[in-house]
């Protein structure tokens, strides 16, 4: 079984190109956008105001949630496929792609054990892909684990992305911002991929 010393992904932490540049710019705010129509400010403040001990029953629930997820899919299961698949420059974004489908696909659980029907939960799955290679972008653009882990608290405070009730939300909303956080970010892992050498991955064994 691979073993994972590091929550890096290079030796070091890369210089990014323009369009790099360009590209997480997009994806950090098009983060903002989303957190900001979820109404994420707002979710904060609430359980501010809640007791001290639903209010620290909720954080530590919600850290320990994010982290067992970061470590599993962003940070095992990616640097995993990194490591195993050896396509050169294509490693990274195929690296990207597979564990965020598989972050998706785990979302089937809501339909099979948390009462979701069958529409909620695929809409539960095309964001949680988005989201997920979202956050394979931003692990490799800062070389680490802890921002992703702070970026998916706070976006799970939408309660969108929380609730698996049966409500039906429109596909249309979902595809219009989902869509381009899929693509940017599968451009910045595409572009990073070209650009770094094998080398200049850790190995893991």
């Amino acid at each position: 079984m691979s073993k994972i010393k590091s929550t890096k992904v290079f030796k070091n932490r890369l210089v990014f190109n323009w369009q790099q540049r360009i590209s997480l710019s997009l994806i950090l705010s098009l983060l903002i956008l989303i957190m900001l129509a979820g109404n994420v400010p707002q979710n904060i403040s609430q359980l501010a105001n809640e007791s001290l001990k639903n209010s620290l029953a909720g954080l530590i629930t919600a850290i320990l949630a994010r982290v067992f997820e970061e470590t599993f899919f962003r940070g095992y299961l990616f640097s995993s496929f990194i490591n195993c698949l050896q396509q050169g420059s294509l490693r990274l974004v195929l690296a990207g792609i597979i564990s965020s489908l598989l972050f998706g696909l785990a979302h089937l659980i809501n339909y099979f054990t948390g009462g979701a029907d069958l529409q909620s939960t695929l809409q539960q799955i095309f964001y949680a892909v988005s989201f997920g290679l979202c956050l394979a972008a931003i692990r490799t653009a800062f070389n680490g684990l802890l921002i992703p882990i702070i970026l998916h608290m706070l976006i799970d405070l939408q309660a969108a992305l929380t609730a698996y009730s049966n409500e039906h939300n429109s596909w249309l909303p979902i595809i219009l911002v989902f869509t381009p956080l899929l693509l940017i970010s599968g451009l910045f892992l595409f572009e990073t991929g070209h650009k770094v050498a094998d080398k200049d991955y850790i190995r893991i064994k």
